[in-house]
């Protein structure tokens, strides 16, 4: 079932796949965001007397029965000067978007493509990403099941390059390729790409150090390791169990790693800012 915005408890919901059934058959779902990139399942329940056979009339559509955050959102802050800089020497079929651009580039992209033209919004930009994109999971990720859709990691700059230029793009967080495969002017690409925020972490009121910088949002790895050799008292001697417990953690950009360090028991308490340049 396709559905359109939903205002729910103040907050305007944009679902990201049709609604789909859930095993049980007693409510539909669909991830959604809304305008801050914060990310939501919303639920439908199905009305007592629906007949299944009418998707449009199982549930109340525009009264869902509740919404819960699935993942908090968190657009970096760029400057915006230092990506106009690297779009001018980008290599022909290389752009660089910034934070909130992502998901209206492939919708655009999308809209363009004469083999999507016949589909609705969510199954036209499903069907682009498997044709046109080569992205990692943790930068658009195709959603499975019946609902169809696509989550899109929206809050951070990404590269999309068309090396061959024939309309196929991978796309990659920016400064995870070398920048001589991206653009014509290499030291000057560096020296822009510097300019993309770092963030100072502290653990438990210590500050926790990258080389004397600070960390990429998505540098939730180097955290991990930076806090393994300066945060001693972690894990107790010998006990390996808990030891596994921490090199499992989640670690997809720093406050994931810094959240869940703290529910598990590592930590008592974090902070993180935008680091001084």
């Amino acid at each position: 079932m396709k559905i359109k915005k939903i205002k729910l408890n103040g907050t305007v919901l944009i679902p990201d796949q049709n609604a789909f059934m859930a095993a049980e058959g007693d409510a539909f779902y669909a991830l959604a965001h809304d305008a801050n990139e914060n990310k939501y399942m919303i639920r439908w329940d199905v009305l007592p007397d629906w007949d299944s056979v009418d998707d449009g009339d199982a549930c109340d559509w525009d009264n869902p029965a509740g919404a819960v955050l699935t993942e908090k959102g968190h657009i970096a802050a760029v400057d915006e000067d230092a990506i106009n800089g690297l779009n001018s020497i980008a290599r022909e079929g290389v752009q660089v978007l910034k934070p909130g651009e992502l998901r209206d580039w492939l919708a655009d992209m999308a809209d363009n493509s004469s083999i999507c033209k016949y589909f609705d919004n969510v199954t036209m930009l499903t069907k682009y990403v498997i044709s046109y994109i080569d992205a990692d999971a943790d930068i658009i990720n195709l959603l499975i099941g019946d609902g169809y859709g696509v989550d899109v990691n929206n809050c951070i700059p990404v590269v999309v390059d068309d090396a061959n230029l024939d309309g196929v793009y991978s796309i990659k967080a920016l400064g995870a390729t070398p920048s001589r495969e991206l653009f014509t002017d290499r030291i000057k690409a560096d020296q822009l790409i510097a300019n993309v925020p770092l963030y100072a972490v502290t653990v438990d009121g210590k500050q926790v150090y990258n080389a004397g910088e600070g960390f990429h949002w998505l540098d939730g790895e180097g955290l991990w390791k930076a806090m393994s050799e300066e945060l001693t008292d972690l894990v107790p001697d010998g006990d390996d169990d808990r030891l596994a417990d921490w090199q499992n953690l989640p670690d997809d950009d720093i406050e994931t790693l810094l959240q869940s360090a703290k529910e598990e028991g590592f930590i008592n308490d974090y902070d993180f800012d935008e680091a001084e340049k």
